[in-house]
């Protein structure tokens, strides 16, 4: 009798399964591999085992989360599929507040059409002039207010993501396997110190891995997303997947507008007119030009 999984983990030799909850390992069929298939099972598949214990077919994704592969750039990455919800986390300190990281995740999400949110966790580090802006709100994004360390707002992030699957990502030190160790206290994951003098942290994360929520959820714990790049999104593209920008597109004076030196563009204006938070603006230079 076949049955269907979700991959945890992809190891080299084996993969990490869920199904009826409970955890099991199993190999796939060698006639998935092939050079046109870099990635034919990754975090997030439903597979297809046969009574052999193989992996011998993967449902259809309905996103992914990628990257272009180190070793053939006309080759894509895949990192884990069929995410409900990205989990954009950054720290009000031990690494610093970084608007310029979350609006580059959030290009990165709305290309792969996967829903955003934002985690700001170490909120015990903030002082009174420590404010989020509104504008995350305004543009339809859910922010949760956290500490890991405290526990402060965990049951409502939780809430927030339970039936879902959700990739949690944010650069290294923010917390995020204290985060994950909050949601699931059992699994007592190794989190990383953050250097004193840098105000940075080091990966503790090697592989992308998946774990099950008790009430129903996945939540995936990945590697330093730094190395992800938006490098696959054109330039010419890049300014609809900051949404605000949208409604402002049309009248600008030249259709191939790059919204940065052309004359009569109406995104730079809107930004004059505060129409357009400053912050998204030049994160959208920072990216247009270091993507």
């Amino acid at each position: 009798m076949r049955k269907y999984a979700t991959v945890l983990a992809v190891y080299r030799n084996q993969y990490k399964l869920f199904y009826r909850n409970k955890i099991f390992f199993c190999q796939i069929a060698g006639r998935f591999f092939s050079k046109e298939k870099r990635s034919p099972v990754v975090v997030g598949d439903v597979v297809e085992i046969d009574e052999n214990n193989l992996i011998v077919s993967v449902k259809a994704r309905k996103n992914l989360l990628g990257r272009k592969s180190k070793h053939n750039i006309y080759h894509q990455q895949v990192l884990f599929a069929n995410i409900d919800l990205l989990a954009i986390v950054s720290s009000v300190k031990q690494p610093s507040f970084k608007f310029q990281f979350i609006d580059r995740m959030l290009v990165l999400a709305r290309y792969f059409n996967i829903e955003p949110m934002i985690v700001i966790n170490k909120i015990d580090l903030a002082n009174s002039r420590f404010t989020l802006p509104d504008l995350y709100k305004d543009l339809g994004i859910n922010v949760f207010y956290i500490c890991a360390n405290t526990g402060q707002g965990i049951d409502e992030f939780k809430k927030g993501i339970l039936k879902k699957k959700t990739a949690i990502v944010g650069q290294s030190g923010v917390g995020k396997t204290s985060i994950i160790n909050r949601i699931i206290p059992e699994l007592n994951l190794k989190t990383s110190e953050v250097h004193k003098q840098t105000g940075k942290g080091k990966h503790t994360t090697t592989v992308a891995e998946m774990f099950h929520i008790k009430g129903g959820g996945f939540i995936v714990d990945s590697q330093g997303i730094k190395s992800i790049g938006l490098m696959y999104i054109d330039n010419n593209e890049l300014a609809k997947y900051f949404i605000e920008f949208r409604k402002f597109l049309p009248y600008c004076q030249f259709a191939n507008c790059s919204h940065i030196h052309e004359p009569n563009c109406a995104i730079k204006k809107a930004v004059e007119q505060g129409k357009i938070a400053k912050s998204r603006y030049r994160s959208y230079v920072m990216i247009y030009y270091n993507k």
